[in-house]
């Protein structure tokens, strides 16, 4: 039972979910849902699921010096998954990833490829690169929202709908935010490895403070659904959903000298956002 929960806890299914979450969000306001069989839907979130958890398996595989400082209780510097064993999840995790996007359609294979791809070389080298790996990241955590696009064999670009890129341009900013809040709680173990983020280049204090710029910016562009009739959203119901999303960003405010409590509300936040969209996409019965 240990290990069981070792490996889910290796796996981060909180992210995972909040992948196949953005995933859905994506097929819904773009409107390739109504496309899409119930198997081939499935099996494009299991991909997700499966090519995330397989990327932040390696990503604790390189960690596990920086996380022995940062992260002590995490499975691999913890000894409740050893190294060897990260390996093999992260193969099999990845290869099941491949094989079932493969199954789906060319084009949503290549995607699945690149994006178990950059999330490889991401852990490996570019996580510890001053800005680029920030940038890695969010294109990993943007690019969900408009992946539906390469369900099919041939891509249907009229369905996408400027909803989808405007989540994922959302995404990608709000993303940039709180990575740069993960590097400023992660400074004292990536010093030590050698990484150049930038909390370790520009202090803690700079580093907080451009993180909330781009949460500021985010957040401002999340308004727009409220004042500009252009998604094709239920404007009442994102409005009423949209007052919770503020909430959870206000309260990053308040821990914005706790980088780890910060990030944690931006996440929640950003749960919130996701599901503001899928609701609001929804077409009255």
């Amino acid at each position: 039972m240990e290990k069981l929960k070792a490996m889910i806890a290796l796996i981060r299914p909180s992210v995972c979910a909040l992948a196949v979450m953005g995933f859905m969000g994506g097929a819904i306001v773009s409107g390739i849902i109504s496309f899409v069989n119930v198997v081939t839907l499935f099996k494009a979130l299991l991909t997700t699921f499966l090519i995330c958890s397989a990327g932040n398996v390696i990503n604790d595989y390189f960690d596990m010096d920086i996380d022995r400082v940062n992260r002590p209780t995490r499975p691999i510097p913890s000894g409740k998954i050893k190294p060897c064993e990260a390996l093999t999840i992260f193969t099999l995790l990845l290869l099941s990833g491949i094989v079932v996007a493969a199954s789906i359609s060319f084009p949503f294979f290549l995607l699945a490829s690149l994006n178990a791809l950059v999330a490889f070389i991401y852990g490996w080298k570019l996580k510890r690169m001053l800005i680029i790996g920030n940038l890695a990241d969010s294109y990993l955590a943007s690019v969900v929202f408009v992946a539906p696009l390469f369900l099919f064999n041939q891509l249907k670009a009229e369905l996408f709908n400027s909803a989808a890129a405007f989540m994922a341009l959302i995404a990608f900013i709000g993303n940039l935010g709180r990575e740069i809040m993960k590097d400023a709680e992660d400074v004292e173990g990536d010093k030590k490895s050698g990484a150049k983020t930038i909390p370790i280049v520009f202090g803690v204090r700079k580093a907080m403070m451009s993180a909330y710029v781009f949460i500021v910016v985010g957040t401002a562009l999340a308004t727009l659904p409220i004042i500009w009739d252009a998604f094709n959203l239920n404007r009442t119901a994102y409005t009423l959903l949209y007052f919770p999303f503020l909430l959870a960003v206000g309260n990053s405010f308040r821990y914005r000298s706790n980088p780890s409590k910060a990030q944690r509300w931006i996440k929640i936040a950003m749960f919130i956002l996701i599901f503001s969209f899928i609701i609001s996409s929804i077409p009255p019965l």
